[in-house]
């Protein structure tokens, strides 16, 4: 696995992949302040409590830190955060020729993606932005390497189109018409 600038993350929600990249640059700097608001709530127990809880809790954690925000005067952004992380992902939908790319709200709609999947899909996703931005450069791949291997998601430097390209797919049909070579010399 090669994890550097480009990382994005693959996380599996039943049949369906949700394919994520980290937020744009403009939008962390306007969204900076609840982003490390909920870094300090995810991480207030210390690592393995945040790998444990955090991709359940960092959804929530970013509402609660705009809350926050907004009681000391500020503006509560996280809904545009939390929308923002929603836009940049994508659904990978089996189909029977293949993989269709979706959009999140497109995929919740047809019922590829429930409700609730999405929002535990939201929490690893809000966990990611976290982490991605609590780490220095130097330091996120070895932090995400430790994460990938504790947790049940996959990051690649592939953007969506050339990840869902290195999907295999598979069906009976097709195993079962090809004839398997001996390797008994004839």
């Amino acid at each position: 696995m090669k994890i550097d600038s480009s990382c994005n993350i693959v996380i599996p929600v039943g049949d369906v992949q949700v394919f994520s990249s980290p937020l744009p640059e403009a939008v962390f700097e306007s969204s900076y302040r609840i982003i490390a608001a909920a870094q300090d709530i995810v991480f207030s127990h210390g690592l393995r409590s945040a790998i444990i809880s955090g991709p359940r809790i960092a959804a929530i954690a970013i509402r609660d830190a705009g809350k926050a925000i907004e009681e000391d005067g500020g503006v509560d952004s996280s809904s545009a955060l939390l929308a923002e992380i929603k836009r940049i992902s994508t659904a990978i939908v089996p189909t029977d020729s293949g993989f269709d790319m979706v959009p999140i709200d497109a995929a919740i709609k047809s019922g590829a993606i429930s409700q609730e999947d999405w929002k535990e899909a939201e929490g690893t996703l809000a966990f990611f932005t976290c982490v991605w931005y609590a780490e220095s450069r130097k330091n996120r791949k070895e932090f995400l390497e430790g994460l990938v291997n504790m947790m049940n998601f996959s990051c690649t430097s592939q953007n969506c189109a050339d990840f869902v390209a290195s999907l295999t797919t598979s069906n009976a049909e097709e195993t079962a018409s090809k004839p398997e070579e001996s390797s008994v010399p004839t």
